[in-house]
């Protein structure tokens, strides 16, 4: 319409990269509950070992991560009896593991 501007910020700020990261973590167990032939609302118990801006990520996203994926809990570190996967994200290695309940 006339008269009308429109600016848009493409600043991508470290608080919208974490946000990123935990994006990409939520697709990555999506894809595990997939390959695992997960029902849609089979609750599992998430672990997830990481370093650096990721676990700050997860810190500060933890509870949007839960809902996304229905994890009962969030663990620090993979166990036995999870499904294990190795990834890397933006070069940071990641064991994620999924156990369902």
């Amino acid at each position: 319409s006339r008269g009308v501007v429109v600016i848009l910020s493409t600043e991508v700020t470290p608080e919208l990269h974490r946000e990123g990261l935990v994006r990409e973590v939520i697709s990555h167990v999506q894809g595990i509950r997939r390959d695992l032939d997960l029902g849609y609302d089979q609750r599992i118990r998430l672990s997830i070992a990481t370093e650096g801006d990721l676990v700050q990520a997860i810190d500060e996203h933890g509870e949007h991560l839960q809902g996304e994926t229905l994890s009962v809990e969030i663990v620090a570190r993979t166990e036995e009896g999870d499904e294990i996967r190795d990834v890397e994200i933006e070069g940071i290695p990641v064991k994620i593991g999924v156990q369902p309940i």
